[in-house]
C-alpha cells in the first residue's frame, strides 16, 4: 500500500492485523518528559493540529477528506503517564474489505498530513485556533474533564 510505504519511510509503526473489527484504528503516540516549560504548549498542540493542515487550512476543509473516507474519525489529545507527557493522534476508518477500496492507505496519507504538514505560517499556528483551543482547555480544567 502506497500510503503505508511512505509513512514507514518517515516513522516507525506497528500493524496488528485482525479480522474481528469493522474498523481499523491508527494510533500515533509521542512521549517526552514532563516539564513546566513545555507542559502548556504540549497540552494545546494536539488539539490545534487536529483542526487543519497545510492542504486543508480550515476546520471545514479538513472535515471533507474525513467524510470522503466513509466518515473516518480523528481524535487527538494529551495526557500524563508517570513522569511522561504523552501526545496521541488516533484515526479510525472503516475496514477496506467492507467497502472494496483502499481506505486505509488514504487514511494514513491524511494522518501523515496532520503530523508532518500542520497548518502553520511563518513557524506559528493560526492565532485564532490557538486562542480558541486555549479557551476550551481552560474550560475543561474548570469543569474537571
Amino acid at each position: 500500500m502506497k500510503g503505508i510505504e511512505q509513512f514507514q519511510q518517515r516513522l516507525h509503526y506497528s500493524v496488528y492485523p485482525t479480522q474481528k473489527f469493522k474498523t481499523t484504528t491508527c494510533l500515533v503516540s509521542f512521549a517526552a518528559p514532563l516539564s513546566p516549560e513545555t507542559i502548556a504548549a504540549r497540552a494545546l498542540l494536539p488539539y490545534v493540529m487536529e483542526k487543519a493542515t497545510e492542504a486543508y487550512p480550515s476546520i471545514e476543509l479538513f472535515h471533507t477528506p474525513l467524510e470522503q473516507l466513509y466518515d473516518a474519525s480523528l481524535y487527538a489529545g494529551a495526557s500524563k503517564v508517570g513522569k511522561e507527557h504523552i501526545i496521541q493522534f488516533q484515526l479510525e476508518v472503516v475496514n477496506d474489505e467492507l467497502v472494496g477500496e483502499p481506505v486505509l492507505a488514504e487514511a494514513i496519507t491524511l494522518l501523515e498530513e496532520v503530523l508532518l504538514r500542520p497548518n502553520a505560517y511563518d513557524g506559528a499556528f493560526q492565532p485564532l485556533i490557538v486562542e480558541q483551543e486555549a479557551r476550551l482547555q481552560r474550560q475543561r480544567i474548570r469543569i474537571g474533564l
